[in-house]
């Protein structure tokens, strides 16, 4: 059981909080004395319902109220959502076929965590299921910046 702070990313764009085995997803906005609230993932599956709280303040725990009465998060599935970040990160910068990077950055992350072949089947993303995604990520940062309003066009040079 971990007991320090682990930040990993979320499917969209923001930050879970890893804490002694279980996921915690931001609540709200930071408190006025700089608390952050943090809920337990599971808060809105219908059959769990999680009612745990968690409460950080500059990367502290400030409190931990609430117990979970479900099942711990398997640290392979934190391990392959940062994968799935680093993966989104080199589509960005990297011009080589998007499956290749793909595969190689999972089969890194398989042998440098150790991970059995069959847990990280559960968990691994599946090529096809983020192949689309991945391209318009690509595609966002090689096309150039497109005006949304004739205020956005810039002439240059006589004309």
């Amino acid at each position: 059981m971990s007991n320090e702070l682990e930040y990993v990313p979320s499917n969209k764009r923001g930050l879970m909080l890893f804490y002694q085995d279980h996921l915690y997803q931001k609540l709200k906005r930071p408190n006025q004395d700089g608390t952050q609230s943090w809920r337990c993932r599971d808060y809105r599956l219908k059959n769990k319902h999680c009612k745990a709280l968690f409460y950080t303040k500059d990367n502290k725990i400030v409190a931990l109220p609430g117990q979970h009465f479900h099942e711990k998060v398997k640290k392979t599935e934190v391990t392959f959502a940062c994968a799935k970040k680093k993966i989104k990160d080199l589509v960005k910068t990297e011009t080589g076929p998007i499956k290749k990077i793909f595969e190689s950055t999972i089969n890194k992350t398989i042998a440098d965590n150790q991970l059995e072949i069959s847990e990280s089947a559960l968990f691994a993303p599946k090529n096809k299921n983020i192949e689309k995604s991945l391209y318009d990520l690509r595609h966002e940062n090689l096309v150039p910046f497109l005006p949304k309003s004739t205020k956005d066009i810039i002439f240059s040079g006589a004309f």
